[in-house]
């Protein structure tokens, strides 16, 4: 196995995961850099991971002729301009969803990618959990037909602190975006339509910065196929993720993962250990996966997430006769006739009342 030389841009949360992952996992990966512009975290534990240098300077990564690939683990703010700038430098490149708010960066950043001829892996892990990808092998296989109806649930144990919810750029791009390119590898199409609802039930800060907590997506696909996403923010019993597929010819069901399987029968009832407390321990198992393929040229894993995947944009608007907020695709690869935009009200409307005009991503 060849030996690669890496940089991580982002010395937070999802950085220094990445960095245990590759640590205990990936002996041929070396963590020569880690930078952040508050270096003090990663000064901290990155002697953990084996990491050689922390610095406060990305350009020092960049300009470090020994690093053949880095990671992006920073705010969405940033991703376009350090996926072009790496491409410049000739690096391989990892990094998390989404690309950019704009579909015109997005652009630029893999027309940057594209001419430099460097692997650009986004972050979309849960194409390499163990369930869900032998959901994939099963359907590839024939063994359900056709899908008909795909129904992924997607609830997190507790909600992001308000300091993260400020810079995500909204539930959708954060969180149901991982849901939406689920939907698209199980169905083997690109979506037609799409129609959403939310609203903020949980958590106050959320709907305080502008945001939702709970949201049902439903999402009509050229192939025929229907797609039904919900989401939450906040359950307080731990992760819900589970995905159920109905085909021509048959079912298939993933189900939430634990810990173990244990059950402890008493004179009151039983008694079970609960779900995974948070996304990192849900899908651990897919991020050594993931990574090894963004990082080292000679592995062979399931196929990448389409780069339209990352081009979504929620646009709230508020007309005058509702009260609530209101979604909109800004995808520019759907024509904008396809798509309206539901409501967070509690009363039901129909495409075309009171809805904004969708409209494609501003250049």
């Amino acid at each position: 196995m060849e030996k690669i030389t890496i940089g991580i841009i982002g010395g937070g949360r999802i950085g220094r995961m990445h960095a245990g992952t590759i640590y205990t996992g990936m002996q041929d990966v070396t963590i020569k850099y880690v930078s952040d512009i508050y270096p003090q975290a990663a000064q901290q534990w990155g002697p953990m991971y084996g990491v050689q240098n922390v610095v406060s300077d990305a350009e020092i990564v960049f300009n470090d002729p020994e690093v053949q690939a880095v990671l992006f683990c920073t705010s969405t703010d940033t991703h376009a301009d350090y996926i072009i700038r790496a491409a410049e430098c000739g690096k391989d490149i990892y990094c998390e969803k989404p690309i950019d708010l704009s579909v015109e960066k997005i652009e630029r950043a893999l027309a940057a990618v594209e001419k430099a001829g460097v692997r650009l892996q986004i972050g979309f892990n849960r194409r390499f959990d163990r369930n869900f990808r032998r959901a994939y092998e099963a359907i590839q296989a024939g063994e359900i037909g056709k899908p008909l109806m795909i129904r992924i649930t997607n609830r997190d144990a507790t909600p992001p602190p308000e300091a993260y919810i400020k810079v995500s750029g909204g539930m959708l791009l954060d969180m149901s975006i991982h849901d939406f390119d689920l939907c698209r590898y199980f169905a083997g199409s690109e979506a037609e339509s799409v129609y959403c609802t939310g609203a903020c039930n949980l958590v106050p800060y959320i709907g305080a910065n502008g945001d939702v907590d709970t949201a049902v997506t439903v999402i009509n696909f050229k192939t025929g196929c229907t797609a039904v996403v919900d989401n939450s923010r906040q359950t307080g019993h731990g992760m819900e993720c589970r995905v159920e597929i109905m085909g021509t010819e048959g079912n298939l069901v993933t189900g939430n993962e634990v810990e173990n399987t244990l059950t402890i029968c008493e004179d009151n009832g039983l008694k079970q250990d609960g779900l995974a407390c948070d996304f990192f321990a849900r899908f651990k198992n897919s991020f050594p996966v993931i990574l090894a393929r963004s990082l080292i040229p000679s592995a062979t894993t399931p196929q990448p997430s389409p780069p339209a995947a990352m081009a979504w944009k929620p646009c709230w608007t508020r007309p005058q006769s509702w009260g609530s907020k209101h979604w909109r695709s800004r995808r520019a690869d759907i024509p904008p006739r396809l798509i309206w935009i539901s409501t967070s009200c509690s009363a039901a409307r129909t495409p075309g009342a009171n809805t904004c005009t969708p409209s494609r991503a501003a250049a």
